[in-house]
């Protein structure tokens, strides 16, 4: 059977483990090797999976393959959506009582297919225009001055004083130990994940609609603006417009960059 890829999955296939890509390599000879009637037969070997919207997902090793089916001039064909390697519960987490997808299975999109936007539409916004900040113009800092760091002042920390951690050590983990996870191991975050659901950052809120987006290391590399679908668009240190976040329908928000790439989730 003949199969394409996407961009997405071309792009991932870097962060896939060794292991995880020998595997991925044997699903490919199986698909190469079978015709389109007996594919899924032959995939269930992966444990392949059927979900919302004719998506599939197949193991490969410590990875999840996304698939789904397509036609051309009535020849079928199977298309590799998406590859998402994730860390078995080895991230480990010291803060006491947080809400964590390594720890909490219902957050883990890998395993929570609600939370995947591969096969939940709604939150994907290729497909749901309302989330799409090049169709929903309301979320494009380039046409919603409002959300814009550059030419509304108030969100801006070069302007604002009450934004920037060197002048305000309320929002500054330096200086405020309450919101240091490093000290603090109450503090709930919210955190960023990359898709392996490597931690990659913290959140401090530093009013009712900005919040602050700080590193490992505790400096701040971003901030989120408040927008219209309760969600938030980010810019990096410098003000410019990087992406946004999607509310994921369970208190968290799932990461997109600029292009609308999935990148990430926050919770």
């Amino acid at each position: 059977m003949k199969y394409h890829v996407t961009p997405d999955f071309t792009e991932k296939l870097g962060a896939v483990r060794p292991a995880s890509l020998q595997r991925l390599a044997a699903l490919v000879k199986v698909i190469e090797s079978t015709d389109a009637e007996h594919v899924l037969e032959k995939l269930s070997a992966f444990g392949v999976r059927s979900m919302e919207n004719d998506i599939y997902v197949v193991t490969a090793g410590s990875a999840r393959i996304f698939f789904t089916f397509g036609s051309d001039n009535n020849t079928k064909y199977l298309l590799l959506l998406d590859v998402l390697e994730y860390e078995p519960v080895a991230v480990a987490t010291s803060v006491t009582g947080r809400r964590s997808p390594i720890t909490d299975t219902s957050l883990n999109p890998n395993i929570n297919t609600r939370l995947n936007p591969y096969v939940n539409s709604r939150l994907n916004p290729y497909v749901n225009s309302r989330i799409n900040p090049y169709v929903n113009s309301s979320l494009n800092p380039h046409v919603n001055s409002l959300l814009n760091p550059f030419v509304n002042s108030n969100l801006n920390p070069f302007v604002n004083s009450k934004l920037n951690p060197f002048v305000n050590s309320q929002v500054n983990p330096m200086v405020n130990s309450s919101i240091n996870p490093r000290v603090n191991k109450y503090y709930q975050g919210p955190y960023l994940y990359d898709l392996g659901l490597k931690e990659a950052g913290f959140i401090v809120k530093a009013s009712d609609n900005v919040i602050l987006i700080f590193d490992d290391r505790n400096e701040r590399v971003g901030l989120g603006v408040k927008n219209a679908i309760d969600g938030y668009t980010l810019f990096d240190a410098q003000n410019n417009w990087i992406g946004h976040l999607v509310p994921d329908e369970q208190g968290g928000y799932l990461r997109y960059d600029k292009d609308n790439q999935w990148i990430g989730i926050v919770v």
